[in-house]
């Protein structure tokens, strides 16, 4: 090699070394100028819970909950509002604890004295009561029930003047309160009643026998239905509701009961049925004189896919490929065919999708089953571990 050949050789050198150096140079300040936050989390005297570190408009997954001796973890909250974990993260957050004592606290009414007119309806009102019960658990009772009639949700109907105390006992006899109810008669019994007390107008006297006021005829349910949805996702509620027959029914009042799949739902006494688990569910409503409807509600899993990017061996330089993994009703889910990324086919021996196709813009994804297609949301999570 002659000189020439030689100079020119270490001109190539040079400007490639001087190529790479840049390069490594723009990556490094690329990665600098991506802003960082942190969210961090105040359990309130729970087990304690790591802050994570996510890039800016980027969400985090939610972690495990804590635990707390005596309570029940009731959620993570910001600003007094639960947190959603898709929200993308612009600022440093600090999310705190929720805590529901477990058998603790009491039943909390709006009222707790009442005043009807006869032949009119009310209703006891629970503003509140302990977590490990519901409406199902409540008895309602009336001293009596010729004064006032009361439900087995609260509602009221007067039959005559006088006082009778409401009873709301939970079925354990661990909570009870009680409302006084005040039944005083209709302004025009009172002026019909005044108009037919004795007279003496000088002329002599009359007499005329006061008027008795007889309990009002009771109008019978003859049919019910339900109305509302028929399909909720798990993790989800849906409001039903009960149309009972005629409209002018006495005792509108009935209960509610999943005669089919109570392990999949819970349903309360206000129609509001909150899905557990994926499958059927049969829903029952019951009139107070026997009258029954069902409806059958199908509860359907909730799909997640999240990508995280793998760790690089060098600093600054982006990672090759992304881990993704699947999620069914917010537990890891493997048993799927596979799906489609941004072109790239995803399945469970692969568990990665090159970098160059992944984006920010795939929002969702269709996932094949061994019977069926569904639906599935793509979040994205930085790698707290690199």
């Amino acid at each position: 090699m002659n000189g020439n050949e030689e100079t020119k050789s270490k001109i190539i050198i040079g400007v490639v070394l001087a190529i790479v150096v840049l390069v490594v140079v723009v990556l490094l300040c690329l990665k600098g100028c991506v802003k960082e936050y942190t969210v961090s989390f105040d359990s309130a005297g729970g087990s304690a819970v790591s802050s994570i570190k996510v890039k800016e408009n980027e969400s985090i997954t939610e972690p495990t909950e804590p635990t707390r001796d005596g309570y029940i973890f009731g959620g993570w909250y910001y600003n007094e509002e639960l947190f959603d974990f898709d929200t993308k993260i612009k600022e440093n957050l600090t999310l705190s604890a929720k805590w529901n004592k477990e058998e603790d606290g009491k039943l909390v009414l709006e009222n707790t004295s009442l005043e009807l007119k006869v032949d009119g309806n009310g209703e006891i009102k629970i503003l509140s009561y302990p977590e490990n019960l519901t409406l199902e658990d409540l008895i309602f009772t009336s001293s009596d029930e010729s004064i006032v009639k009361v439900s087995n949700d609260g509602k009221l109907i007067a039959y005559k003047d006088g006082n009778a105390t409401i009873t709301i006992k939970s079925k354990d006899g661990k909570y009870e309160e009680k409302v006084v109810v005040t039944v005083t008669k209709k302004i025009e019994e009172e002026k019909k009643e005044e108009n037919t007390k004795p007279s003496n107008n000088g002329e002599g006297s009359s007499t005329t026998k006061p008027s008795t006021s007889s309990k009002p005829k009771e109008v019978a349910v003859t049919s019910v239905t339900i109305s509302g949805g028929s399909s909720v996702n798990v993790g989800g509620t849906l409001q039903l509701s009960a149309n009972v027959s005629p409209s002018n029914a006495t005792d509108k009042s009935v209960t509610w009961s999943i005669v089919s799949g109570s392990d999949k739902a819970t349903i309360d006494q206000k129609g509001k049925l909150t899905a557990k688990a994926s499958g059927k569910v049969t829903v029952k409503v019951t009139s107070k004189n026997g009258k029954t409807a069902t409806k059958e509600i199908t509860i359907s899993s909730v799909y997640k896919v999240v990508l995280i990017p793998e760790c690089s061996e060098m600093p600054g330089v982006p990672p090759l490929r992304y881990q993704f993994f699947v999620y069914r009703d917010g537990k890891i889910f493997k048993d799927y065919v596979q799906f489609i990324y941004n072109g790239v086919e995803a399945t469970p021996r692969s568990y990665t999708i090159p970098s160059k196709n992944v984006s920010s813009s795939v929002k969702s994804v269709k996932i094949s089953l061994s019977n069926e297609t569904v639906n599935a949301t793509v979040t994205y999570q930085a790698n707290n571990n690199c």
